[in-house]
């Protein structure tokens, strides 16, 4: 009998080789998403001295381009049409710091990234060894989440090609398309690494979701234990079977630490990726609602098109941010139902020492383990953080607007 294989796992391979290639065709060969691609081979040092070049244009040669025509870049007699070019610059300065960031934290963490992809394929063969015959939940949501996160990614970048174009064929100046075309790229730069962070996290997830079936399945275990002695009065079977129960107890409690240390090392290789993040969807979400702002006080050089394209984006991006924060809070909620679920195992009766001191050093691991990391030492990433974001959004686009009116009244 042929088993039927999902959408993900027909094309997986193809798709880990796109990202590993359009990774690099952006700067960032340190990404890889299969561990087993040489390192030594003369195709990855040709890729290691492409990405350099490529970085020392982006970050050194085209801001000095644009510098140099900046004139044309801030020439316009509409006053409000400064302002937003104020709030758009602002978002692709913040776009350049986490460039520079991710740039020189991949090669300082370099190592590091590998070392963490090499672990993630490693608990991914482990757990596909030891849940054959569970519920195939875990992998189905952590494949609807990837899927749906690539979904998104291309709707982002069908709006920002389209509002190139729309901006090229409407006849605005050459070094605005191409500034355009600039934050478009920087905007590639930063969420190839995002999606990066994205797919450790949701792996980290889905090892979580697998681990909590195995740990159910271990309490249904020691709960027919107990039923079998009280029936049997059989202590030497009973015995046996308790040991080998606590040696798998133990051995997912080991892998129960590699899972928090792989998901630990990713927020903290990428918390200034994730600061920058943070504020790119703070200044969108700015630069949206000035927009409309704009549109309703019917500014005559704002197109439907060009307010339409922005708000797309704009909406998109925050779903984008949302679904990366709602990861991280997904995996400490699973953290909290796995403490839960261990402490069930100390309502039982007591059937054999060993298996007591394995739960008891189980709950010890589970409950020293935190979760929740502040990012630069400033928050902490939960879903809770996008609302924050767009309720501190929406106040600076109020202060923006008073100023705007104060101006306006003042001329």
């Amino acid at each position: 009998m042929s088993i039927k294989l999902s959408f993900w796992e027909k094309h997986k391979a193809n798709i880990y080789i796109f990202g590993n290639i359009y990774a690099t065709i952006n700067g960032l060969m340190v990404i890889n998403y299969i561990p087993t691609t040489s390192t030594k081979s003369l195709r990855y040092y040709l890729a290691t001295i492409y990405c350099h070049v490529l970085s020392f244009a982006i970050i050194i040669l085209l801001p000095l381009y644009f510098f140099w025509n900046l004139q044309y870049l801030v020439e316009t007699k509409d006053r409000r049409w400064k302002i937003q070019l104020l709030v758009n610059f602002s978002n692709t300065f913040i776009k350049y710091c986490m460039v520079v960031v991710t740039y020189i934290a991949n090669f300082v963490h370099y190592k590091d990234i590998r070392y963490v992809t090499k672990r993630r394929q490693s608990l991914e063969e482990e757990f596909n060894r030891i849940c054959q015959g569970l519920s195939e939940e875990p992998r189905t949501k952590f494949e609807f989440m990837l899927l749906f996160k690539f979904g998104l990614i291309n709707a982002m970048m069908m709006v920002q090609i389209a509002q190139i174009s729309y901006q090229y064929f409407m006849g605005s100046n050459a070094v605005r398309v191409y500034f355009q075309l600039y934050t478009f790229f920087l905007w590639n730069y930063t969420e190839n690494m995002a999606d990066y962070f994205y797919f450790i996290n949701c792996s980290a997830l889905k090892f979580l979701h697998q681990l909590k079936q195995r740990i159910q399945k271990s309490y249904e275990k020691n709960r027919r234990y107990v039923r079998y002695r009280r029936h049997y009065r059989r202590t030497g079977l009973v015995g046996h079977l308790c040991c080998v129960l606590s040696d798998h107890l133990d051995s997912l409690n080991q892998r129960y630490g590699q899972i928090c240390k792989l998901y630990k090392d990713s927020v903290l290789m990428h918390q200034f990726q994730i600061l920058g993040l943070i504020l790119t969807t703070l200044i969108s979400n700015l630069t949206n609602f000035f927009t409309l702002f704009s549109l309703l006080s019917k500014h005559k050089s704002y197109r439907f098109t060009d307010i339409a394209l922005n708000c797309i984006f704009a909406t998109v991006f925050y779903i984008d941010t949302y679904i990366v924060t709602l990861i991280s809070d997904r995996i400490n909620m699973e953290m909290d139902a796995i403490r839960l679920m261990v402490q069930k195992f100390s309502e039982l009766p007591r059937l054999d020492w060993r298996l007591e001191e394995t739960i008891e050093n189980m709950s010890f691991s589970l409950l020293t383990y935190d979760g929740r990391f502040r990012i630069c030492g400033l928050f902490y990433l939960d879903r809770h953080l996008t609302f924050l974001t767009a309720s501190a959004g929406l106040a600076y686009f109020i202060t923006l607007v008073q100023f705007d009116i104060n101006w306006n009244n003042f001329k």
